[in-house]
């Protein structure tokens, strides 16, 4: 096997393989034994087809694609070793000459970069408090949430719930439009779940009142065919309700908590829980400023190779969640109210994102020469086993066993978060 390698711009790099005639022989036999087990040779049991006979019922010219692909496979692997190259993904196959087997495929490694002024980024904290009108929007919500539904005669407002049946039509054409219509469909008035100025239109109905109204769907709105549209909505009220919240008792406080405690003990729990919230939130902003910081000082240009691939897995996982919740993926796109080359171009700007942000925090890490220990990867294991219920405890040890993948991952993020100490404010209290 011969190896040629060429540095290309983005820290891409260009291998271009040859593959001898003798070796290549060996992977022409072994793609005919991998063929005849999938073919019917009559006189032959699977896979015990002669090589000429193999080569008679496929042609020539498929035995040779199946050959080169196996020998792409074996020998690409072990040209990156030879070479010393670390891929972290590759791309653009291509044969060049097929006697001797030739072919050449991108590697995209780790971008070759500096950081100007690393010493000099240090994130300040900022304070985080609670308001106590805070506090009182919380509780309000747990009354909403435990608060109970009546019929009422009045006219709708703000506020009540309604049961309406509606149907969409095109505003010049009259014509019906589809996914514009329901039957005793629940709407919490000023919830803003419904299309802007379709709630207003229903204040002031009262039951089994009928209406037609217009409204102009928004120009960004997530389906094109209603973007900037006039749709004409007829409308009827079947039913409308007015919440009744429950009185803060023993009894509401007993059954949002779990126990029994007073208002002011309610309280002080709500803003704990808040100001935990609030922290988690600052300690993410930090960390993003920080690597904001980092991206100031950093002339940083990776492969689109990599960011095609992290997209891809991107999209991969949106599609696995419709799969798993057995949505089709077209209904998956309408709930979260994306067209596919939206969620295509979203994927794509996150990928590149996430990839920036990885490759300046290892650089980081690398220019400080950041290391974890094993007694410091001991210690937060043990940590984690005192907080841990004991019927868990031998999971966790055995998740975390030297060596393992867990164990490399937790290493990997205690060095993440060794470095966000250092330089933000504050944050070697909160970094667990």
């Amino acid at each position: 096997m011969k190896v040629i390698t060429k540095k290309l711009p983005k820290s891409e790099i260009l291998l271009t393989i040859e593959i001898e005639a003798d070796e290549m022989r060996k992977f022409k036999i072994s793609a005919a034994e991998e063929i005849g087990k999938e073919i019917r040779v009559d006189g032959f049991r699977p896979g015990k087809a002669p090589y000429e006979i193999v080569v008679q019922k496929v042609g020539e010219e498929y035995l040779q694609m199946i050959a080169q692909e196996k020998a792409a496979a074996k020998t690409y692997p072990q040209a990156v070793v030879q070479e010393k190259i670390l891929p972290l993904a590759s791309a653009d196959f291509k044969v060049l000459n097929k006697d001797p087997f030739t072919f050449e495929i991108k590697a995209a490694v780790f971008p070759e970069f500096s950081i100007k002024d690393l010493d000099k980024v240090y994130i300040k904290k900022e304070k985080v408090e609670v308001t106590e009108k805070e506090v009182e929007e919380v509780l309000e919500e747990m009354r909403k949430q435990k608060s109970i539904w009546h019929d009422v005669e009045s006219k709708v407002k703000h506020g009540n719930r309604v049961e309406v049946d509606f149907e969409g039509f095109d505003a010049e054409k009259k014509e019906a439009l589809g996914k514009t219509n329901s039957k005793n469909h629940p709407i919490v008035i000023g919830d803003k779940m419904m299309v802007p100025g379709f709630e207003d239109a229903i204040v002031g109905m009262s039951k089994d009142e009928k209406k037609e109204f217009e409204i102009i769907f928004p120009k960004d709105y997530h389906s094109k065919d209603f973007q900037d549209k006039k749709v004409l909505f007829k409308l009827k009220v079947n039913r409308v309700e007015e919440r009744k919240m429950p009185e803060i008792d023993e009894k509401f406080i007993e059954e949002i908590s779990g126990e029994k405690m007073s208002l002011a003990e309610l309280k002080k729990k709500i803003k704990e829980n808040l100001e935990h919230e609030k922290l988690h939130r600052e300690i993410s902003k930090q960390e993003d400023n920080f690597v904001k910081a980092l991206d100031k000082g950093a002339d940083l240009d990776f492969s689109d190779i990599l960011t095609q691939d992290e997209a891809r897995g991107i999209l991969d996982k949106y599609k696995a969640e419709a799969e798993q919740y057995k949505i089709e993926w077209v209904k998956y796109l309408q709930i979260i109210k994306k067209t596919e080359e939206e969620i295509k171009k979203q994927a794509l700007e996150d990928a590149k994102k996430r990839l920036r942000n990885t490759f300046l925090i290892e650089k980081a890490m690398e220019i400080e020469t950041i290391q974890i220990s094993d007694e410091e990867a001991k210690a937060y294991i043990a940590e984690v086993l005192q907080k841990a219920d004991p019927k868990e405890r031998y999971k966790i040890e055995k998740l975390y066993k030297k060596d393992s993948d867990h164990y490399k991952n937790l290493k990997h993020s205690l060095k993440v978060k060794k470095l966000f100490a250092k330089h933000i404010e504050g944050y070697e209290e909160h970094k667990h």
